[in-house]
């Protein structure tokens, strides 16, 4: 059984990260032997790492919130997408406010020597929607997204970048991304 988790960093429900993101996993839930989970990072209580010195000790991080469902999920995903919308040039707060929140695992990899938490084969994905057409809010954001992946060891496989959607729904009129987005879903799961 292959495991996608799908993360949606918007803000907003049902906007144009949500829509991109729920292509991508219907591509990978049409193929056989494989298991979806979304998660919506507005639902979630997520606290600021707080750099408590605590987990340089134990590569455990020592608040208790929603990002103990999110460590397991990551952990026993094959494959994460994650999806978010440009904000100020680069990705949205509730995307690093996750990000952050993987200190630990970058501790366990870098201060303490630690094998890597997962030992499988993982790939990840970054589908991202903007309102402008500007190349580099789009590169700053893919940078972050793919820090993020080489911490946690899982390949980046590939990225949909999508400008010139505002609008709730604008995304929809795009079949080409819609359909790139699907096909990317299958494919990465194929590879399993």
């Amino acid at each position: 059984m292959v495991k996608v988790l799908g993360i949606c960093a918007s803000p907003r429900r049902n906007g144009n990260s949500e829509f991109i993101l729920d292509s991508f996993l219907e591509g990978a839930k049409a193929v056989r032997g494989s298991s979806i989970k979304k998660i919506f990072l507005g639902d979630l209580v997520i606290k600021f790492c707080q750099e408590g010195e605590c987990c340089y000790k134990s590569g455990e991080c020592v608040l208790n919130d929603d990002m103990r469902v999110i460590y397991k999920d990551v952990d026993d995903a094959d494959i994460i997408v994650i999806s978010a919308p440009i904000y100020f040039g680069s990705i949205p707060a509730q995307l690093k406010l996750l990000i952050d929140r993987f200190q630990p695992h970058w501790i366990k990899k870098e201060v303490l020597k630690e094998p890597p938490l997962v030992e499988k084969k993982r790939e990840g994905a970054f589908l991202c929607v903007s309102a402008s057409d500007r190349d580099d809010f789009f590169k700053n954001a893919r940078q972050v997204v793919r820090n993020l992946y080489a911490v946690l060891s899982i390949k980046y496989h590939g990225e949909i970048y999508c400008s010139g959607v505002n609008d709730k729904g604008d995304i929809k009129n795009n079949k080409d991304i819609m359909s790139r987005a699907y096909k990317l879903g299958e494919d990465l799961v194929k590879k399993f």
